[in-house]
C-alpha cells in the first residue's frame, strides 16, 4: 500500500498529531537558526563591534561569498606533509589552491615593505588602487596613513592548454593603534579604508545626531588613543597622523580599470596568506595574544606569519613580554610564528619613528625569512 494511501486511512486524531509534531519540529528547527544566527553575528571573542562600512554600498562591487561553503580546516595554499591523512581539500594530498590573496599588516614600515614586496621583480602591469603608494605626502592626509591594494593578472594554462588570465590580490591593511580596528579587519577582509574629515564621515555614515558623536566603537577607542598613557614606553604617531585616522570610510574613488580588474578576481572568505607585524603602538600586543589566536583559528584557510617584532618599537623589553607570554612557540596548523630579533637588535634605538630603507638589506633578509615560511607550506618540505 502506497504511504499516500497509509495517510488516508488514518484516523483524524491521528492526522491532527502528526500536523502538531510537524509544527513543533519545525518551532524547533526555527528556533535552533536563530541561535545559530544570532552566534554567526558576534564577533571575534564576544567583541561586538559595528563595521566600518556601509553594508548596501561595499568596496568595489556588490558580490558576496557564499555563507554556506565550507571551510577546510587547513590553509587553503598548503601541502600536508602527512599523506597518510585524509586531505581536506579535495581527498588529494598533493592539491593546493592558487595563491591569489597575499594581505599585508601593520605600520608604515610594514607598508614600505609592501610597497617595494610588490614593485620588485615584477612586470610593470600591476592596476594600482587610488590610495596605492609609499607615505604620499603631496596627496591629502587621507591617503598617507590608509589601506592599499594592487591587482596583477597572472596567465595560467587550463587542462585543454588554453592560457586565460586570472588575477593575484594584494592588500594592505594600515593598524592605528586599536585593537578593535584589527579585529575588525579580520572580520571584514574585503573592506579597505582610508582617513577622512568628520563632515565626510558624516555625509556617508550620518552618524551624528544633536550635537553627538555616535561612530564606531573602534572609532572611539581610536579617540581614546590620542591620550600620552596610551603611548607610554612606545613610539607616538604625530598628532597630524592621530587626527586624520580618527573617522575612516571605504575607499570607493578607484579606476575603472581596477574595478573592472576586480571582477575577474577570484573572490575569498579570506586571504590566502596574512602577513602581520606591529602597527601602531605595537598593536597587537603581548598581552593581546588570546585576540590573535582567536582570528587565527577563526581563518583555518588562511595561513597567518607573525612577527610581532619587525622595526618600530622594538625595544628589548617589548620584545621579551613577547618571549614570556610564550607566543613563540605557539602552534597552529595554520600559524608560523617569525622571530626577527636577531635582525630587529641591531637596529638604531630612537624615541622617534624609524624607516627602514625601501628594499634595503633589512628588508630584504626580513621578508626573506618571512617568505621561507610560506615557500615551506606549498611545497611541503
Amino acid at each position: 500500500m502506497s504511504r499516500r494511501r497509509v495517510r488516508k486511512l488514518q484516523k483524524p486524531h491521528e492526522n491532527q498529531t502528526i500536523v502538531t509534531e510537524r509544527k513543533l519540529w519545525i518551532t524547533i528547527l526555527k528556533n535552533v537558526g536563530i541561535i545559530l544566527l544570532a552566534l554567526s553575528s558576534l564577533t571575534i571573542n564576544n567583541w561586538n563591534l559595528k563595521p566600518y562600512y556601509n553594508n548596501a554600498s561595499l568596496l568595489w562591487m556588490e558580490r558576496s561569498v557564499d555563507s554556506k561553503q565550507k571551510l577546510t580546516q587547513y590553509p587553503r595554499i598548503c601541502k600536508k606533509r602527512n599523506s597518510d591523512k585524509e586531505d581536506q581539500h579535495s581527498g588529494d594530498s598533493e592539491k593546493t589552491l592558487p595563491m591569489t590573496w597575499i594581505m599585508f599588516m601593520g605600520d608604515s614600515n610594514m607598508r614600505h615593505t609592501y610597497y617595494w614586496w610588490t614593485t620588485k621583480d615584477r612586470q610593470k602591469n600591476g592596476v594600482k588602487g587610488s590610495t596605492y603608494g609609499l607615505d604620499r605626502t603631496n596627496s591629502g592626509y587621507g591617503d598617507r596613513w590608509a589601506d592599499q591594494e594592487i591587482l596583477f593578472p597572472v596567465p595560467e594554462d587550463d587542462e585543454n592548454g588554453d592560457s586565460r588570465k586570472k588575477v593575484s590580490r594584494y592588500s594592505f591593511r594600515f593598524l592605528h593603534g586599536s585593537l578593535e580596528e584589527f579585529v575588525d579587519d579580520a572580520n571584514h577582509w574585503d573592506i579597505a579604508r582610508r582617513a577622512v574629515t568628520q563632515e565626510e564621515y558624516v555625509q556617508q555614515h550620518g552618524k551624528i545626531h544633536n550635537g553627538e558623536n555616535h561612530g564606531t566603537a573602534a572609532e572611539a577607542k581610536k579617540g581614546d588613543d590620542k591620550h600620552d598613557s596610551m603611548w607610554e614606553g612606545r613610539i607616538r604617531p604625530s598628532d597630524v597622523a592621530l587626527e586624520a585616522t580618527n573617522y575612516q570610510n571605504l575607499i570607493d574613488d578607484n579606476s575603472k580599470e581596477f574595478i573592472s580588474m576586480m571582477e575577474k578576481w577570484e573572490i575569498k572568505t579570506s586571504p590566502d596568506v596574512v602577513i602581520l607585524t606591529q602597527g601602531w603602538g605595537g598593536v597587537p600586543r603581548s598581552g593581546e595574544i588570546d585576540v590573535v589566536r582567536t582570528i587565527v583559528k577563526n581563518n583555518p584557510e588562511t595561513l597567518f606569519i607573525w612577527s610581532p617584532l619587525y622595526v618600530t618599537d622594538h625595544s628589548k623589553d617589548r620584545y621579551e613580554s613577547y618571549v614570556e607570554s610564550g607566543v613563540f612557540s605557539w602552534s597552529e596548523p595554520n600559524l608560523r610564528m617569525v622571530d626577527l630579533w636577531h635582525m630587529a637588535r641591531t637596529l638604531p634605538i630612537s624615541k622617534s619613528l624609524y624607516h627602514a630603507p625601501v628594499g634595503g638589506k633589512y628588508m630584504q633578509e626580513a621578508m626573506a625569512h618571512i617568505w621561507k615560511q610560506v615557500s615551506i607550506c606549498t611545497t611541503g618540505e
